[in-house]
């Protein structure tokens, strides 16, 4: 008894090791056959059954007490035929894009573009970086979000298209296209404007007589807006205004006042002044020395003012001197008739007008100036 009993154990051994073998099977042909939630769903009935039919048969196996071969026999076989019994489908799975993917650093170059312009019709126009030439990219420009030109690339990555801006503020965007893969240039803002600057003249009026040797022009116009008198710059403050001197000889004058902004629209106006000996008695002669002629932004600059009478030094004289419509120090000559005078440069860049208001101890008077451009360069 004990023999058999020995032999039986034996056996179920052998039986539950040759299971775990066909369950190892199992789970390597299931995991090779894998097929998708929604492809594998109409076969799950059939592997219920097959299971179901497998764990009857072992319990009957047991139950009947097989021999050892017997069972392996009958397991293997069991194994085949479900097997057999479970259909594995083809499936025909998509074919992958092997478009490769634009780098984020592919995007295309652009060529310098004017930010502000009176023109509707803009050139656009860049290359693409040589290691982004393959594939056959092509380029897409939008305007306000609006496709507007699809110019070719040549040969180098080079391209170039013209595009039509609306009034007022326009964001254009290049973007290099390869397959579903993209990749766009900075955004780059442009400023669509044709009206001209507005300007306003103070001093003088056209058709005036007017006192020499310097004759005041005093204005106001646009913030950002360059002007210039006769063809010679002057200082615009931030706020538009605009003061300067022009010197001149006795007799008529013609003043040219051109206002010019960003976008390269222009305002111009004429002013014809004659220009007089001053009623006071103006016989002193002035003169204003910088030591440079141009100075950066809050830079210090100096500078020496010389009076004279026919010749001769006009010590202690009175001196007032203005940068443009600013005082920045009143003072006296010295025995010699000389001021030396010292004052920060504008923080706007621009020209910028340095005059030397004067008058003697006999209450005469004169006036003299420089020009100081103010350029951060």
């Amino acid at each position: 008894m004990i023999s058999n009993a020995l032999a039986r154990r034996r056996r179920k051994t052998v039986t539950t090791m040759a299971l775990r073998d066909r369950a190892l099977a199992a789970q390597r042909y299931l995991a090779s056959h894998r097929l998708p939630p929604e492809q594998g769903r109409p076969y799950r009935h059939i592997i219920r059954q097959g299971l179901a039919i497998a764990v009857l048969l072992v319990i009957g196996l047991l139950v009947a007490d097989q021999s050892v071969a017997g069972v392996r026999g009958t397991l293997d076989a069991l194994g085949d035929a479900i097997a057999r019994a479970m259909p594995v489908p083809i499936i025909d799975r998509p074919a992958q894009a092997t478009t490769e993917p634009v780098a984020p650093n592919a995007a295309p170059i652009l060529d310098s573009i004017e930010r502000v312009t009176k023109n509707s019709r803009l050139v656009v126009s860049g290359r693409l970086p040589s290691f982004a030439l393959g594939g056959d990219p092509r380029i897409e420009v939008a305007v306000n979000g609006v496709l507007a030109a699809a110019p070719g690339v040549d040969a180098d990555g080079k391209f170039q298209s013209t595009v039509t801006l609306a009034n007022g503020s326009n964001t254009i965007v290049v973007t290099v296209v390869r397959g579903d893969e993209r990749a766009s240039a900075l955004p780059r803002t442009i400023l669509f404007d044709t009206l001209p600057p507005t300007l306003t003249l103070t001093t003088p009026t056209d058709g005036a007589t007017v006192d020499g040797p310097n004759v005041a022009v005093e204005g106001k116009t646009e913030t950002g807006v360059t002007v210039t008198l006769n063809g010679n710059g002057t200082n615009v403050t931030p706020d538009g205004t605009f003061a300067s001197t022009i010197p001149a000889s006795l007799g008529p004058l013609t003043i040219d006042i051109v206002a010019r902004d960003q976008a390269g629209n222009e305002t111009k106006k004429t002013l014809h002044v004659t220009v007089q000996q001053s009623a006071q008695t103006a016989s002193l002669f002035v003169t204003v020395t910088l030591d440079r002629v141009s100075a950066k932004p809050g830079a210090t600059v100096t500078g020496d003012i010389a009076v004279s009478d026919h010749g001769l030094p006009v010590p202690f004289a009175s001196v007032t001197v203005n940068v443009g419509l600013t005082t920045v120090v009143r003072s006296i000559t010295d025995s010699t008739g000389h001021y030396r005078v010292t004052f920060t440069a504008p923080s706007t860049e621009g020209f910028v007008q340095v005059t030397a208001l004067v008058t003697g101890t006999n209450n005469s008077n004169g006036r003299g100036g420089a020009t100081l451009e103010v350029t951060r360069s």
